[in-house]
């Protein structure tokens, strides 16, 4: 797929166009960056370039929002640069010009049946064609009748403004053209298709054949094997797992008898079922698919009533599992979430009804089948977004199974008796599938009626039901976020990467190369390798405590178990398929003789030392080149928690005997991501109060952890003391994933160090020249010579431990007055730049001398703006598959995706200056007004007062609050602390600090709340000084949205008197909350209207004449007069309540008659009632929410026909 989005507005208002194009993956096809625009894309695919073209309407003016040249110009100017590439070109255009049945000097003749004029637009396209030789196939004589139709149906009429145009060098290859039949249902335009015969560019027919392998082509294969002792004995520990009582699958299916087979190759099954709507006929096949070219493939054909996609692959479960012997363990791979979840989650809820549900007699079969089978069954779910090739091959047999005359007949229903299921041991059926906790829907679908939709009924139905199934999934967090990716990214498939490059690819990086650079000293690596190969196999543990050789005892195993037990429920398995909550669920007695037996005999069972490597590609990188992923190893998760539990010993001893240095921050517990950035900061403020420049080197290490030489780190382990009793087999390099790797690493660093020198930067009396995120290095001085030298030193540090620098990705900065001189900076002969900016840690930095931190820092919030702007355009993206996001589940996207983007780094970037953070602000008003649909001029604290989210300044105050009461709790010689106290002594002595900005945020935002006297802090050993400074915080932004809502009375006064219902039917006043009226109108387009019509955000009088235009000039509030009646001010209350309007009145007639129905002990309003306050109390009743937001989405619809009355006195 390749597509070009336009960019999204910076308020997240909602975008709109972009072009798209989709080229099977055997069709050779890339993007011409050079000829492409917005709106204009181009593709070379094979011989000739592809256009596939936008162009706005003549008179448009909406380019300029996201080009600087018009679409049509754009399109001329790579028409004339693709000249000079020689290639035939095809144009596929919405052109949005009339052209009548004219076509270019010498061209094929062609009629239309638009018969208007040719519009300028339409000429402009006439004379491109003149210019470059191309010819329009519409309409050509040649294609027969159905080229010449209507492309464009409108309410206003039809005409032909979409084209297929071709060089006309290309004639002899078209085979074909024609104007598809209008779908109504779906789209306003028709679709056009073009046919070419290209030589050399046949397609294969049908499914890829395994021509091109993915990272991901299988599943993994999960049979525990029992050829050794230890893999009995994890086979025995794998049977103690305790599975719940209540668990739906095991009370439908139970566990495995501990004698049932495991060793066995388990089958892999791909099911797939399709419709096609053929003739007026609906035809139905399911297919399996067993391998590529495998004799076991079929397809047949489904018959019966109620025949649908999910029908047919039940039908493929139910063939694949009858076919498969008993006692062969059984994969069965589906796209289905209605198979993989009825076998599953669902089963006992249909066996409850007595399968009476649709498909059941067919669920009830498979049911039938499976727990007559002895051997395990695994229902695996293929994200929707794959290209399996297996799964391509299971759809194409569906497909030929529509016209098969082959069947498969269900099998006659048996009721065999149920055994009760045993709780322990493998359950005989298991799933990747998140269970969605509810079977019941969240609620109904909407209903929606957008008239700019132009009949697309059948996308505003797939729109509700995504959107159904999007509400439903949000009672379990794991089924939400994975329906909301699969939503937000769609079904994108993989760069195709041949195997064999993989494969040799990571093997490289993997192992050792065959001869070390030449910077790299052999005859020292050389010693190390003889050293790591005479360490024997058991080592005596000389350590004092005895960490290493004390067998691990059943409260070690506890402890780690409670570790483990705050990962995700759906956190990666390794190749058995045993998951963390697999592991918690095990006897911890028989899980323990099995870890201290397989350490004592320096073995493991067999499945553990065998991982699935997968790799990522890593950011803005091409991603047909296999060097640009990252190697992930998965693990066995059992193997995960041992070097788990031997990490803790070792990060134990290491603490002990302060063998990580202080610098490093990386991957070391009670230490935060952001705590050098922090230090960083606090060294720049300490160099200028020293009227100093503080000079700053960032290093970049060429793949570190990969590049970790195995034989060094053995002697490095073995020179602490003997540490490690049992060394772990490796070639080179620590793998990602591994749970002993950062340890490991961090422990092969702890030996870099830099000795003291007068350009080292004190911070209360700590000295400091380095620090180091793992292998994110930053080397600081206070000179340009005292940088260089020590750059020499870790280059010569990095030669002897066999770590390559990468000087391109390095960098030298400084922050302060810049030296007249600055020498040539090197790490050995590469030479290294000066940059202007640089980023730690995920935090920009701008280099050079400053007034202001904030400055430095500026392009900091830019950078964080701009990623969370990206993250929330990608976040409301899903609105074009659910229609309007609601609320509550966008408050929870919110939070998830955008807020980490808006609050990162705000310990060590204090917001003293509104207009620098100004721009991350932004960005929380913008999504929830877009939320919400309220225009960029609302009210803010509408915003605030209708959500329940946090002002983010406050939000942002908050967690630099707690960075302070974690700096406080950190001892003494940590740099973290020594940084802080350096801070306070800063602003003490009257020199600008973190410190410093924190006060002075706190008395903007907090006066009420005062931090503690100097002296009390810098002596303070935990956070107990600064009080409760979350609630006081808390309490002042809630206080600060309700004088906002004050400052505002005109147009909040609603707000103000609104109330909300509570679950026992009272009615309370709160500031902020999320409103119980957003989760309760399902109608998007009513709820904000009522959102807009509550928060004075609406389209009356009193609101719109308080801006002045071309046409009028101010209209004071006493003369914005009710267009309709012109007697009161226009006002919700007038328009609602009051106006007399015939109209007005039937619809407010129609609303009373169903509240007093509806309303529980109504208010009556009568004659003498307070508009204002009876309209607030309407908004407070949640039995009539939807009813009370569709007679305001009526009237407000009714009123805005007639113009706004301004008195002539105000005409411009």
């Amino acid at each position: 797929m390749f597509s070009i989005a336009r960019p999204g507005p910076e308020d997240l208002r909602r975008p709109w166009g972009g072009v798209l194009a989709l080229v099977r993956l055997d069709i050779p096809a890339s993007m011409q960056d050079n000829l492409s625009s917005t709106d204009i894309m181009v593709l070379k695919v094979g011989p000739f370039l592809l256009y596939n073209a936008y162009l706005l309407p003549a008179n448009s003016t909406s380019w300029k929002e996201f080009t600087r040249s018009h679409p049509f110009d754009m399109l001329c100017q790579s028409l004339a640069a693709a000249v000079l590439l020689n290639c035939p070109i095809i144009i596929f255009s919405d052109a949005n010009g009339r052209t009548n049945s004219q076509q270019p000097f010498g061209s094929l003749a062609r009629q239309s049946p638009d018969m208007a004029s040719a519009c300028p637009r339409g000429k402009d396209i006439l004379k491109l064609c003149s210019d470059h030789n191309l010819t329009i196939l519409n309409g050509v004589a040649a294609f027969g009748s159905s080229s010449d139709k209507y492309t464009s149906y409108q309410p206003r009429g039809c005409s032909v403004i979409d084209y297929a145009i071709v060089d006309q060098g290309m004639l002899p290859n078209v085979c074909a053209f024609a104007v598809g039949t209008h779908e109504p249902e779906w789209s306003d335009h028709a679709p056009i298709a073009v046919k070419l015969a290209i030589p050399g560019l046949e397609p294969s027919a049908g499914p890829l054949h395994g021509k091109i392998q993915r990272l991901h082509s299988s599943p993994a294969q999960f049979h525990l094997p029992s050829e050794s002792e230890l893999d009995c004995m994890l086979i025995e520990v794998v049977n103690s797992i305790k599975r719940p009582a209540d668990d739906p699958i095991l009370r439908v299916y139970g566990c495995l008898a501990p004698d049932s087979p495991r060793s066995s190759t388990p089958i892999s099954a791909y099911i797939s079922g399709t419709c096609i709507l053929s003739q007026s006929t609906l035809a139905t096949g399911a297919g399996i698919a067993y391998g590529q070219n495998s004799s076991l493939n079929i397809s047949f054909r489904v018959h019966g009533p109620g025949l649908s996609e999910n029908c047919a692959a039940a039908y493929a479960a139910l063939y694949a599992i009858a076919k498969c012997p008993a006692n062969r363990p059984l994969i069965i791979v589906s796209k289905s979430e209605y198979v993989i979840s009825a076998l599953s989650h669902f089963a006992l809820s249909h066996m409850k009804r007595n399968w009476n549900t649709a498909n059941g007699d067919v669920l009830r079969a498979i049911t039938t089948i499976i727990r007559a089978r002895s051997a395990l069954t695994h229902l695996s779910l293929l994200d929707p977004r794959s290209q399996n090739n297996h799964f391509l091959l299971a759809l194409s047999l569906a497909e030929l199974g529509c016209s098969s005359s082959a069947t498969f007949p269900l099998p006659i229903a048996q009721n065999q008796p149920f055994q009760a299921p045993t709780s322990s041991g493998l359950p005989k059926v298991t799933t990747d599938m998140p269970n969605p906790l509810q079977e019941a829907p969240a609620s109904g679908p909407t209903k929606t009626d957008l008239p700019s939709h132009r009949g697309r009924s059948q996308m505003l139905r797939r729109r509700d039901m995504h959107l159904h199934d999007f509400q439903a999934a949000a009672n379990n967090s794991a089924l939400f976020w994975k329906k909301f990716v699969v939503l937000a990214q769609g079904k994108t498939a993989d760069q195709p990467v041949p195997i064999d490059q993989l494969k040799k690819t990571f093997q490289e990086r993997m192992n050792a190369p065959s001869s070390l650079p030449e910077l790299f000293d052999a005859t020292l690596h050389a010693r190390y390798v003889e050293e790591a190969n005479s360490i024997p196999l058991h080592t005596a543990d000389k350590t004092p405590d005895q960490l290493f050789d004390t067998p691990f005892s059943d409260g070690n195993i506890e402890d780690a178990k409670v570790e483990i037990d705050k990962h995700p429920t759906n956190s990666a398995s390794g190749i058995e398929q045993i998951h963390y909550r697999d592991i918690i669920a095990m006897d911890t007695q028989l899980l323990c003789k099995l870890i201290n037996e397989a350490i004592r005999s320096s073995d493991s069972p067999s499945v553990w030392i065998i991982s699935i490597i997968i790799g990522i590609l890593k950011k803005g990188k091409s991603p047909g080149d296999p060097n640009n992923y990252r190697t992930i190893v998965l693990e066995s998760c059992m193997l995960k928690f041992v070097t788990l539990l031997i990490m803790r010993r070792i990060v134990k001893y290491a603490d002990l005997h302060k063998i990580v240095p202080p610098s490093q921050n990386g991957f070391r517990k009670h230490f935060r991501t952001n705590n050098n950035a922090f230090i960083l900061r606090c060294a720049i403020e300490r160099a200028k109060s020293l009227k100093k420049t503080l000079y700053v080197a960032t290093i970049d290490l060429s793949n570190a952890f990969p590049s970790t030489d195995c034989s060094t780190l053995w002697v490095k382990l073995l020179q602490r003391h003997g540490d490690l009793s049992d060394p772990f087999s490796s070639n080179t390099g620590i793998l990602i994933g591994d749970t002993l790797s950062p340890e490991l690493f961090i422990i092969y660093f702890a030996d870099w160090d830099i000795p003291w020198s007068d350009d080292d930067i004190a911070l209360a009396g700590m000295f400091i020249s380095h620090l180091e995120q793992a292998d994110d290095v930053l080397l600081l001085a206070l000179s340009p010579e005292g940088l260089q030298r020590k750059m020499t030193l870790f280059y010569i540090w990095c030669c002897v431990n066999f770590f390559t620098i990468n000087a391109i990705k390095s960098g030298v900065s400084y922050h302060g007055p810049v030296s007249p001189s600055l020498p040539v900076f090197k790490f050995g002969n590469d030479l290294v730049a000066i940059v202007d900016s640089y980023k730690y840690v995920g935090m920009l930095f701008r280099t050079g001398d400053y007034r202001v931190f904030s400055s430095i820092m500026s392009l900091y919030y830019a950078d964080k703006a701009a990623k969370a702007r990206s993250t929330a355009h990608a976040v409301l993206h899903i609105e074009s598959m659910i229609g309007s996001l609601p609320v509550s589940e966008g408050k929870t996207l919110y939070m998830g995706c955008i807020d980490p983007h808006l609050i990162y780094g705000c310990e060590i970037a204090i917001d003293t200056s509104t207009n620098t953070a100004r721009p991350i602000y932004d960005i929380q008003l913008s999504f929830f007004r877009r939320l919400l649909g309220l225009s960029k001029t609302s009210i803010t604290a509408a915003v605030f007062s209708e959500t329940g989210i946090m002002p983010l300044s406050f939000r942002r105050l908050i967690l630099a609050m707690r960075f302070l009461a974690y700096c406080l709790s950190r001892p003494s010689d940590s740099y973290v602390r020594s940084a802080l106290n350096d801070s306070i002594n800063l602003h003490v002595t009257g020199f600008k600090s973190w410190f410093g900005d924190l006060i002075t945020t706190i008395k903007c935002l907090c006066p009420s709340y005062s931090l503690p006297h100097h002296s009390i802090l810098l002596a303070a050993r935990d956070a107990t000084s600064l009080g409760d400074f979350s609630k006081e915080i808390t309490t002042t932004s809630i206080s600060w949205i309700e004088s906002e809502l004050e400052r505002v009375v005109k147009r909040s006064y609603i707000l103000r008197l609104r109330k909300e219902p509570l679950q026992n039917g009272s009615l309370k006043y709160y500031t902020s909350r999320l409103r119980a009226y957003l989760g309760e109108i399902h109608n998007s387009f009513h709820r904000k209207t009522m959102t807009r019509v509550l928060s004075g955000d609406h389209p009356l009088a009193v609101v719109r004449l308080t801006w002045t235009d071309n046409h009028r000039s101010l209209v004071p509030h006493d003369q914005r007069l009710c267009r309709l009646c012109k007697f009161n001010i226009e006002t919700p209350e007038h328009v609602l309540l009051e106006c007399s309007d015939p109209v007005l009145m039937d619809l407010r007639s129609a609303f009373f008659t169903c509240f007093y129905d509806t309303q529980p002990n109504p208010q009556v309003l009568r004659f003498n009632t307070n508009t204002i306050h009876y309209l607030a109390y309407l908004a407070s009743c949640r039995p009539i929410f939807p009813i009370l937001a569709k007679w305001m989405t009526e009237s407000i619809r009714h009123i805005e026909r007639t113009p706004l009355h301004i008195p002539s006195q105000y005409r411009r």
